[in-house]
């Protein structure tokens, strides 16, 4: 009978001991896996004492005995699953955490070339426009025979700069200046087309204003006006060669008359050109007023001259002597031949028998050939024994030819 109690008691007391076994299993800290090592070592070290203990188990309890061991079985199959999935939940915490901090640091770098390129629109869109000088409007003018060069005044401009750009060449000249405008003339070197523009210039040289627009500028150069005078016996003018000069204008004009001129060509390497004034002798006899101008060749960026001093010039000649003269009794006509290119009419003086003279004016019928009926001019029955003719000239500018006598037939 003792021994029979003692059996219902180790029955009794076997699943207490499972239970109380389990139960502090449950309160270990499964995230170290060390200590998840040693709790499996230690079930295993008590299921060992528990067979021992039950070793003289009877037959009649083996049944109970299995079942309790395959509930033990279970019980630690479903802790090793969780240790393993706590382990696995650990271990993603963890993963999650560190792609958590990645995910913090990319933010963060983007965040910052954000913000630096945020402020680099700022800087070089916003900030330059608002402290950049505002872009000059560039004019040209001339002033006592200068050409300069003008801009609006800018009280933020520290300096003004103009710049100048001869066509064809790579050389800028530049002019700094505190002035707004500025004379050029002593920067051209030659007459040619020329590119100009100007900009402010700003007090820490940072925020000059842009360049204004390039303004085109054509560069004349007048030439040299001749100098002229007239020869010892006033029949040639005399001036020096102009350089560049293509040719030359000998301007004419008498009192209250059109001016007109000769043209001759600059082809003399002499010293001094000379014009020959019987040219003028054409021309009505008086007192001429000449002016020599020199004529540049307009495609190589010269201006024509001004006109010289004045030289006064006397157009005066003698005319010319009479070349041949007939008188005719019967028709009483005289007729004769001198070389008249200055004018179709001729004034004449005529002696009759050495003593009348008589004077006129008589067209001439062909070149050079003129006819005068004399019987106006004779009284009724006189006989014409000798005759003498001349041109007679006006006196002032015009010297009479000497007498011609006349053939009576």
């Amino acid at each position: 009978m003792e021994e029979k109690s003692n059996v219902n008691s180790t029955k009794k007391e076997m699943p207490e001991n499972i239970r109380k076994m389990f139960e502090a299993k449950k309160h270990q800290n499964s995230n170290a896996n060390a200590e998840v090592k040693e709790d499996e070592n230690k079930t295993v070290s008590e299921d060992l004492s528990f067979k021992q203990e039950n070793a003289d188990i009877t037959v009649e309890d083996k049944p109970l005995l299995d079942n309790a061991n395959e509930n033990a079985d279970v019980k630690k199959k479903k802790k090793k699953t969780k240790t393993k999935d706590e382990k696995l939940d650990s271990g993603n915490k963890k993963e999650k955490k560190k792609l958590s901090k990645k995910q913090k640091v990319i933010i963060s770098v983007i965040s910052s070339l954000v913000a630096c390129a945020l402020i680099v629109v700022v800087v070089f869109l916003f900030l330059p426009k608002a402290m950049k000088l505002e872009t000059p409007v560039l004019q040209i003018y001339s002033l006592s025979n200068q050409t300069r060069l003008y801009v609006d005044e800018n009280q933020n401009a520290k300096l003004y700069g103009f710049y100048i750009q001869k066509e064809g060449e790579s050389v800028v000249t530049t002019i700094s200046s505190d002035s707004n405008e500025v004379s050029i003339k002593s920067k051209l070197k030659e007459p040619g087309r020329y590119y100009v523009w100007a900009k402010y210039i700003s007090n820490d040289y940072k925020l000059s204003s842009d360049e204004s627009i390039k303004v085109t500028y054509d560069y004349y150069e007048t030439l040299d006006t001749p100098i002229a005078n007239l020869s010892q016996d006033s029949s040639q003018l005399k001036f020096n060669p102009v350089k560049n000069a293509k040719e030359y204008k000998i301007y004419y004009t008498m009192s209250n008359t059109e001016m007109n001129y000769f043209t001759i060509p600059n082809n003399s390497t002499n010293e001094n050109i000379v014009f020959d004034l019987t040219q003028l002798r054409t021309k009505p006899a008086g007192i001429y007023n000449l002016y020599v101008q020199a004529i540049a060749d307009s495609t190589k960026y010269y201006k024509n001259s001004e006109l010289g001093e004045v030289v006064e010039y006397v157009n005066s000649y003698k005319l010319e002597d009479i070349k041949s003269a007939s008188y005719d009794t019967n028709t009483k006509l005289l007729s004769f031949e001198i070389d008249s290119e200055k004018t179709n009419t001729l004034r004449f003086e005529i002696n009759i028998n050495n003593g009348k003279t008589i004077q006129g004016y008589v067209a001439s019928e062909l070149k050079d050939t003129y006819v005068i009926d004399l019987t106006p001019y004779l009284n009724l029955g006189t006989t014409v024994t000798s005759l003498k003719i001349k041109a007679l000239g006006d006196g002032a500018f015009v010297t009479s030819s000497e007498y011609f006598e006349v053939i009576i037939k």
